[in-house]
């Protein structure tokens, strides 16, 4: 893509945006925006101030090799480094999964059942990836502590950066673990968002998914329970009498999720749909008590 001199941030972004929508990028109006803020450093929102104002050739440059990258299917969070969750913006890379609206469920379904949002609950945030779910957790639930686990590197660092922009590191511990192997200790909540994906399903992915965000975050093993079975044969030794596991699931895994909860010692007490009404978090517990926080 050739830049000009003396175009305006309107015209660019008009000619990025046809730009994307020649090459079947999926919302070429909505990345051009995210794009244009991005190299103004405002928000999308406050693009129309700037219609008129000359984007200088640096710039240009800058937000065409991002529209070619974008065009290459390269995710826009990866692009402009970060990604929104629960309102909240977190810092994001490649190596480490981009959070999806559709874990937000589990935010909602833990937060539904705590009844004292001020009680020093104790939080254990299998693959934590960007710490979205833990970070969220805490500046939402203000006397809890968590421990984050990875056994990425590249996300713990991410997930440390993002606890102190959140302003909550001091109430986190991160550990690098294949799941609860590194893990010490009990808690009042697990929750996980593992790979979940089966083989099948990887290859039929779009290249923004496909190509970009790291597979070992997605795939979950030939038929995609491979993270539950790790997950589910050690959590009785680590989850407290009263305590609860939240488990992110595909749509179509309740059935087999469950089943692995029940064959370790687990009574699930319940299926959560996301807003598409599909099932997405299940819930389950090592008794029947009904559970007050």
């Amino acid at each position: 893509m050739q830049h000009c001199s003396e175009l305006s941030v309107g015209e660019v972004y008009r000619h990025v945006t046809q730009r994307l929508r020649s090459a079947k990028v999926e919302s070429p109006q909505l990345d051009a925006r995210v794009l244009t803020a991005h190299v103004l450093g405002c928000a999308p929102e406050e693009l129309i101030r700037y219609d008129r104002q000359v984007l200088d050739e640096r710039s240009q440059l800058q937000l065409f090799e991002l529209i070619e990258r974008r065009i290459e299917r390269e995710p826009v969070a990866y692009l402009v480094g970060e990604k929104e969750f629960w309102s909240h913006t977190f810092f994001v890379e490649p190596g480490v999964l981009i959070p999806r609206p559709d874990t937000e469920t589990i935010i909602e379904a833990i937060l539904n059942a705590v009844v004292d949002r001020k009680k020093p609950l104790s939080i254990l945030d299998l693959g934590t990836g960007t710490g979205c779910i833990l970070i969220t957790l805490l500046k939402e639930l203000p006397h809890a502590v968590g421990v984050g686990v990875d056994i990425s590197e590249v996300a713990l660092g991410i997930a440390a950066k993002n606890a102190i922009r959140h302003g909550v590191s001091d109430r986190i511990s991160w550990i690098s673990s294949d799941w609860l192997g590194n893990v010490n200790g009990s808690f009042d909540i697990i929750v996980a968002n593992p790979p979940y994906i089966d083989v099948d399903d990887y290859r039929g992915l779009g290249r923004s998914v496909r190509d970009f965000e790291p597979q070992v975050a997605l795939v979950g093993g030939t038929d995609g329970l491979g993270a539950y079975r790790e997950i589910c044969k050690d959590v009785t030794d680590h989850l407290k009498t009263e305590g609860t596991i939240y488990l992110e699931i595909g749509h179509r895994q309740a059935a087999d999720v469950s089943q692995l909860l029940r064959a370790n010692s687990m009574i699930v007490v319940d299926i959560v749909k996301d807003l598409s009404q599909n099932d997405r978090c299940v819930v389950a517990r090592l008794n029947n008590n009904e559970r007050k926080f």
